[in-house]
């Protein structure tokens, strides 16, 4: 129903019960509310170094996905307009490859972590685009109210801050990594590594997408997870090194490493920098 006055509106709002009209005003705050971290959020980043920890998002999507593009672009714009308090991976699934277009980004390895994904938060199966915020909330990629809401939600409880350096090994295609990992994680945790590439652009000629030019963020071109308890460490620090695909440009990269709770649980710490030379 499509309201063509200010007068409709106030009639269909005074004719409703109090629980709908409380619901309706809360959705259309959410679809209204700007890409942006909570303004309380905000003014407290500067003395607690909690906040800075970026909200991990990942986004399950495909280029053989028709409803895929539309998610794309909402996470990365919330991504540039908040780089500090988010950090995107856009994980490319692999099971649309076989209707008409193959995916140069996607991998089975993300497959599989959706799949695991699913059975943790009792879904009846996945889809494309799926959003998973900080390991706990998921909705359609491209419900922008809905991201919003589950946004604000993780805010509540904030991940702290990982200590990450990730630089790029001289004439080599290896990126040497360092994690702090801090003593009280349990050890049921796991530790995931990301390698992402943002303005990745692609010419799909085949598929439900055949003839666009998309445009991607966050794409994540290598991705590793370790236990905790199977940690090598040297002061506190895991080190590793990781190899990138040839043909990734080394000047968009950056490392992301987050700690997740047993199962694939809520993310507790983690961390975004940008893989230096």
């Amino acid at each position: 129903m499509i309201l063509k006055t200010e007068i409709e509106l106030i009639k269909l709002v005074t004719n409703m019960k109090k629980p709908v009209i409380s619901l309706l005003v809360s959705y259309l705050w959410a679809a209204m509310t700007p890409w942006t971290m909570p303004p309380s959020a905000m003014a407290s980043s500067a003395n607690n170094d909690s906040i800075t920890a970026p909200v991990i998002l990942e986004l399950f999507t495909s280029e053989g996905c028709s409803s895929c593009p539309r998610a794309d672009k909402l996470l990365s714009e919330i991504a540039r307009e908040n780089p500090t308090h988010v950090a995107l991976l856009s994980e490319h699934v692999d099971y649309w490859n076989y209707l008409g277009w193959k995916d140069p980004n996607s991998a089975k390895v993300f497959t599989s972590r959706q799949t695991d994904y699913c059975r943790r938060l009792a879904l009846k199966s996945i889809y494309t685009p799926q959003l998973v915020i900080a390991g706990v909330g998921q909705c359609v990629g491209s419900d922008k109210g809905e991201a919003v809401n589950l946004l604000h939600r993780a805010q509540l409880h904030p991940p702290r801050l990982l200590h990450v350096k990730a630089q790029k090994a001289h004439g080599l295609r290896i990126i040497e990594i360092e994690v702090e990992v801090p003593e009280t994680v349990p050890s049921t945790s796991t530790l995931s590594i990301a390698i992402t590439e943002d303005g990745v652009s692609s010419n799909v000629k085949g598929g439900e997408n055949s003839g666009r030019v998309l445009a991607h963020d966050g794409v994540t071109r290598v991705f590793s997870s370790w236990e905790v308890e199977e940690l090598k460490l040297a002061d506190k620090k895991f080190r590793a090194k990781l190899s990138i695909p040839n043909d990734v440009r080394r000047e968009h990269l950056s490392c992301v490493a987050f700690l997740q709770g047993s199962e694939m649980g809520r993310v507790t710490h983690s961390a975004k920098v940008a893989v230096s030379d």
